[in-house]
């Protein structure tokens, strides 16, 4: 499965940059230097640079890191240990993995365990730091999705819940600023939620389709509203549509 290109819309405020303390674990020299320089033009200052997983994780152990950057590709530590490890020491630091050609199940196992997104290589400037931005605020995958006998339906269910953390931050928007100011990160996280279905998902888009149905008609049955039964209706007549098609 090929992965897609993810558009980052969401910017790190002049606040965010200050409070981003990053800790960054690349054995490339090359990616090395070119993070430098992106973080430099974006403004991130506070930031500590190793080549090597274990090294990461005894810094780690030392201090406190709002972001953590790690390359999939294993050193003296391989990359799901390295994440178990942070996130047993630091549950709410944000954990991006890093990748040219990563490996689609790889990846998945590693946001299932806890990292809040990936980066493709090579990665342009907004996209890091949107990147850092959405995990500054954003969710990991539960662990639900892992087990779940039907994987669709809980990324649908993620996407969902991220849809609905947008739609309150719309609405409190009208007498908020801060909430306004939250505004272009939660959409670009709920936009990462939809490629997250996209690239994970079981079988093609027609099943993560149907699924994304069957969560939707799930919800709306409950207290009988306006719209509930505007919902049943335009799902009875999607039904008799079908029926005559099948028919014909």
């Amino acid at each position: 499965m090929d992965f897609t290109a993810k558009p980052q819309s969401a910017e790190l405020s002049e606040q965010d940059k200050h409070a981003v303390s990053l800790l960054i674990v690349e054995p490339s020299e090359l990616l090395q230097r070119r993070l430098n320089t992106i973080l430099a033009k974006i403004g991130v200052a506070n930031i500590s640079m190793t080549d090597d997983h274990l090294i990461g994780k005894r810094r780690l152990s030392q201090r406190e890191f709002t972001h953590v950057l790690f390359s999939m590709k294993p050193t003296s530590l391989g990359p799901r240990e390295f994440l178990a490890d942070l996130l047993s020491q630091s549950p709410d630091t944000a954990a991006i993995a890093v990748a040219a050609q990563p490996d689609v199940d790889e990846v998945f196992e590693l946001l299932v365990l806890g990292a809040r997104g990936y980066l493709l290589e090579p990665f342009a400037e907004e996209t890091l730091e949107g990147a850092l931005a959405i995990a500054m605020n954003g969710k990991a995958i539960p662990d639900s999705v892992l087990h779940a006998k039907e994987r669709n339906l809980v990324l649908v269910e993620f996407m969902a819940d991220s849809l609905d953390d947008l739609a309150e931050a719309l609405k409190a928007a009208r007498s908020s600023g801060a909430a306004r100011a939250e505004i272009p990160k939660l959409m670009a996280a709920f936009r990462d939620s939809v490629n997250l279905a996209k690239t994970f998902k079981e079988g093609d888009e027609e099943s993560l389709l149907s699924s994304i149905e069957t969560f939707c008609l799930k919800r709306s049955e409950g207290p009988a509203t306006k719209l509930g039964r505007a919902r049943k209706r335009i799902r009875e007549e999607r039904m008799r549509k079908r029926a005559t098609k099948s028919e014909s």
